[in-house]
């Protein structure tokens, strides 16, 4: 599952679909190093331990769309297997 983060090929081709989807909101972004994909992943999830409620990411939020593609769903099998599930926004549950 990791690959499907951190693949060079795959990592362009979500940072495109971004790009083409954002139209332009994207602007001042880059393409994201494999690195800086696990690095952002790990704030959200710290950030998803460290309240009481569960914290939201909004499907239109610029840096996951370029790191995780659009709506996240390139990496969804990913992303709810270590616990996110996509409502409105993909939400981290606290069992």
């Amino acid at each position: 599952m990791v690959h499907a983060l951190t693949d060079q090929a795959l990592l362009k081709a979500r940072t495109e679909a971004a790009f083409k989807v954002g139209q332009g909101r994207l602007e001042g972004f880059k393409y994201p190093s494999p690195v800086e994909v696990m690095s952002d992943l790990r704030k959200y999830l710290q950030n998803s331990w460290t309240t009481r409620d569960s914290r939201q990411i909004r499907l239109d939020n610029k840096r996951f769309m370029v790191r995780f593609g659009p709506d996240g769903e390139d990496c969804k099998d990913l992303l709810e297997f270590i616990g996110f599930a996509r409502e409105v926004c993909w939400k981290h549950s606290q069992a």
